[in-house]
């Protein structure tokens, strides 16, 4: 018998620690987190095509990449807890603060959350293999 467990499908996020102090909460994206990005950031556009000679109207995506990535990071990093600027003030954990990391130069934070997702990611497919076996 199948069971699936409505209650347990919001994530609360996994704490990974930074070197050098500070901690960060993520989380994996679900279903209901891409589709919602999806719908903020993909619009349709139709466009005319000639085949044979004859005018046809079809559809193309048009993709707002950097809003899509900026949404991305907003859902799956969740909170953060001892990360300083360079005056030593906390830093907020807001959206503008998530891009900002994500898109300095130094690639420290980028690196550090793409090997922490992996983590995630690679545990989330361990378990799905281990509950397919049994």
């Amino acid at each position: 018998m199948a069971v699936f467990d409505f209650e347990s499908e919001s994530q609360t996020g996994v704490w990974f620690e930074l070197a050098g102090g500070g901690r960060v909460q993520l989380r994996t994206l679900g279903f209901a987190e891409w589709r919602k990005i999806r719908a903020a950031t993909v619009r349709r556009e139709p466009f005319v095509h000639v085949v044979d000679g004859k005018p046809v109207v079809l559809n193309r995506e048009q993709i707002d990449e950097d809003s899509m990535l900026e949404m991305q990071w907003d859902e799956s990093i969740l909170a953060w807890e001892g990360l300083m600027d360079g005056n030593g003030n906390e830093i907020p954990c807001t959206k503008e603060m998530k891009t900002a990391l994500m898109t300095m130069r130094s690639p420290a934070f980028r690196d550090f959350y793409a090997e922490k997702l992996k983590i995630l990611m690679d545990a989330e497919e361990a378990g799905k293999e281990a509950s397919e076996k049994n």
